[in-house]
């Protein structure tokens, strides 16, 4: 495990352009910034939240922002802003989280406001589909916080995190455009699974989330990544330092996992051993 940047505020969604650049977003400060050769400069400003920086095959950037409540594309030659999704049904979206884009362009997103806006009291959380200007709700005002969204590698299936559930979610596509959920691994203990990643193999790479101030005697700043197989079975874990894993993105090569982590506001890099897939 390799740290690469240590922030002064809270960092998101390490995500990489269709150039290779590393990018990361900062809830706190609304910057986007991007990582040169070891420097961090910003590119832009959501003048809100965000939570997720993601490029579609275009190398447009695409931002979730949990204060704006919408999806937003921000030009990095102007700084200018574009609100692109922010209702459905003319109603207002609670905050996309999340989001992913297949090879064909559609676009997959968690709907799930601030954290605790949706509950287990509260399980008015959401997943869509925009393909072109149809959306499409996977799951509508059910789910308990959704945040991590993730695709297999044929892109098949859609892996979403359910946080406050602590467990993961699969929808199956069958026939084209009707999804089936069911519950792909049941997570317990800690607060539940924020960030998803799947690697060329069908591994899923799951962060396992816990608040700072919850954690065990002894173990209060290790967290856990956990690798699930296709079936939904324990492939292994990762130890992370802290707790408040919410970032996870492999590069192009699928070599090396990216990890941001909010309980020492890093982001750390981890290479990931071919053999022991």
């Amino acid at each position: 495990m390799e740290t690469l940047i240590e922030s002064q505020s809270k960092i998101a969604s390490p995500c990489f352009s269709n150039d290779g650049k590393l990018y990361f977003c900062s809830p706190e400060t609304g910057d986007i910034s991007v990582v040169e050769d070891d420097d961090v400069s910003v590119v832009g400003n959501t003048k809100g939240a965000p939570n997720c920086v993601c490029f579609n095959a275009d190398d447009r950037m695409y931002v979730c922002d949990f204060a704006r409540q919408a999806i937003l594309t921000l030009d990095q030659n102007t700084g200018e802003l574009t609100e692109e999704i922010s209702e459905y049904e003319n109603r207002q979206l609670r905050g996309p989280n999340q989001l992913v884009f297949d090879k064909n362009g559609v676009m997959f997103f968690t709907d799930s406001g601030h954290i605790g806006e949706t509950s287990i009291q509260n399980p008015k959380g959401s997943v869509f589909c925009l393909n072109g200007d149809q959306i499409q709700p996977l799951a509508y005002e059910c789910l308990a916080y959704p945040s991590g969204i993730a695709l297999s590698p044929k892109e098949d299936i859609v892996y979403v995190a359910e946080t406050m559930m602590n467990r993961v979610l699969r929808f199956v596509q069958k026939p084209a455009g009707v999804y089936h959920c069911s519950v792909f691994h049941q997570f317990s203990g800690g607060l539940g699974p924020m960030a998803l990643a799947c690697d060329s193999s069908g591994l899923l790479y799951v962060s396992n989330f816990d608040f700072t101030e919850a954690g065990q005697e002894g173990e209060a700043n290790v967290g856990q990544i956990t690798v699930l197989k296709p079936n939904g079975k324990l492939h292994s874990t990762i130890r992370v330092n802290g707790t408040e894993i919410n970032g996870l993105m492999f590069d192009w090569e699928k070599k090396n996992l990216y990890i941001s982590e909010n309980t020492f506001r890093t982001l750390s890099k981890a290479t990931i051993n071919p053999a022991q897939k």
